[in-house]
């Protein structure tokens, strides 16, 4: 039986040989005499497929000689000297999985003339196929550097790029005729802004200071200093006035607040008597506002600024001549983060999950935190103006924007680490920023106009629609196409860009 087992193995490995042996003469076969020198072939793969496919191409195919280290784990751009780049432009993009798609070149061991026709570039691609697949494009390329592209063809069932017994492979189909190019898409019109003054109630002085809307823009609120502060529950069809009360406070004036992404939770700073100063005290509400609680345990402080993670357990807020203090419990215990510095801190920005904190204080010095505020970087932006009037920050906490006041807008795409001078944004004298959740779309006040960019801040559109006002502070909602605003003419406004 041992026998029968070798002899059965023997022959086995002899049909295996010849079956091989049978799709390295199709690859030189595909190469016909005739003028063109053929130097080597190209695969156009990811490196994945590539690595994969190497040992199995050296083992299998004696007609490679090498691999041409030059041109392995290059990027395309780098080959335009060697490799004419048009030449290749055409060939399907595939999406590799480590991100790059680059040139593989393999040198074939002699070179081989012949007429380069479609008939080659047939046989060629019926002979490759069946190793690379729809994985990879195949090409080859003459001695006088030009390149030529090959069609993957899809892997029939059962293929096995030849015949078994030396059958030879059935002819390929002709290549189909290529699409005809799509008409081009005309560019998008560019987005307007829509403001519509809103409704008060009467009795109210309007000294308003600070806005906040939930993600789908249905909440908004308006806080005011002398007055009463009002939130709308229908994205600005009504307005009713923000009871902020306790047993120990009677008080309506509120001059920084925050809230949750779906405006249930909110956090504000408020100062009792209307007047702000060492007094202040925080205070919150889990219901959307319907009751408030002052958060003893935070202390009366001249808290300036305050901000709120997407679901509202993470909060954070500045002290005019002390530090940046934290809440992960929604505000009902609080840390001194002593590693900001005591500083007169002005605005404060955060990242959806509370992680990534961002603070400017008076004096124009700006720092960064990856880790709730236990530690601290300091930013330099590249201004020499050092007022600053507006700070916004993208969901992941990676796209922030700065305004300085009497120059341009600022932006980073690093969480602070860099900065670009948004020169398009015009040097202005800015007064409020906000942006989409991704940080793309953004609108500024200024004294004057609306401003705004549908590109990170590289473009700029003054927005003539709503009008010249002395604008203040302006929110978004997450997607940037519900906007609330206030000017001081003593207005609230709210409406689309879109």
């Amino acid at each position: 039986m041992r026998a029968y087992v070798t002899i059965f193995i023997g022959i086995l490995l002899i049909v295996v040989a010849l079956v091989w042996q049978r799709r390295v003469e199709g690859f030189q076969a595909a190469l016909p005499t005739g003028s063109a020198t053929v130097s080597d072939f190209v695969i156009y793969s990811d490196m994945n497929t590539i690595t994969q496919k190497l040992p199995f191409l050296h083992t299998n195919f004696t007609n490679v000689d090498s691999v041409d280290t030059a041109g392995m784990n290059t990027p395309l751009t780098d080959l335009a000297t060697t490799v004419p780049k048009t030449s290749f432009m055409n060939m399907a993009t595939l999406v590799p999985t480590d991100g790059v798609v680059k040139l593989y070149i393999f040198k074939l061991k002699d070179a081989i003339v012949g007429p380069l026709d479609q008939a080659a570039i047939d046989s060629l691609n019926n002979a490759s196929e069946s190793l690379f697949g729809g994985a990879g494009k195949i090409a080859f390329r003459t001695s006088d550097g030009k390149l030529y592209p090959g069609i993957a063809l899809p892997a029939p069932a059962g293929s096995s790029g030849g015949s078994p017994g030396g059958s030879p492979a059935p002819a390929p189909a002709p290549a189909p005729a290529p699409a005809p190019a799509p008409a081009p898409t005309p560019a998008p019109a560019p987005l307007t802004l829509t403001l519509t003054r809103q409704q008060t109630i009467a009795g109210n002085d309007y000294s308003w200071t600070d806005l906040a809307i939930s993600a789908n823009g249905s909440i908004l609120i308006a806080t005011n200093i002398g007055g009463w502060s009002l939130i709308s529950r229908d994205s600005g069809a009504s307005w009713n006035k923000l009871y902020l009360s306790s047993a120990a406070y009677e008080f309506k004036e509120a001059n920084s607040i925050a809230l949750s992404s779906d405006g249930v939770k909110i956090a504000g700073i408020s100062c009792p008597g209307g007047t702000c100063g060492s007094t202040n005290v925080i205070f919150t509400s889990t219901d959307g506002g319907l009751t408030t609680t002052v958060r003893t345990s935070a202390g009366q402080k001249a808290w300036s600024c305050i901000v709120s993670s997407a679901d509202g357990m993470k909060l954070a807020a500045g002290v005019n001549g002390g530090y940046i203090c934290t809440s992960t419990d929604g505000g009902a215990t609080w840390i001194e983060q002593t590693a900001s510095g005591i500083m007169n801190w002005q605005n404060i920005a955060m990242s959806a999950d509370g992680m990534k904190i961002i603070a400017y204080d008076y004096t124009g010095k700006i720092i960064t935190s990856t880790n709730g505020g236990i530690n601290w970087i300091e930013r330099q932006l590249p201004s020499t103006y050092k007022v600053y009037m507006g700070l916004v920050s993208s969901a992941d906490g990676m796209r922030l924007v700065v305004a300085v006041n009497r120059e341009y807008i600022y932006t980073s795409a690093d969480g602070g680490a860099t900065w670009i001078q948004q020169t398009g944004s015009g040097q202005r004298s800015w007064r409020g920023l906000t942006c989409s959740s991704d940080g793309i779309k953004i609108l500024a006040t200024t004294t004057d106009y609306i401003y705004t960019s549908t590109d990170g801040g590289v473009t700029w559109i003054q927005q003539t629609a709503v009008g010249s006002n002395s604008w203040s502070k302006i929110k978004c909602s997450s997607d940037g196409s519900k906007v609330l605003a206030y000017a001081n003419d003593n207005y609230i406004y709210a409406g689309m860009f879109s």
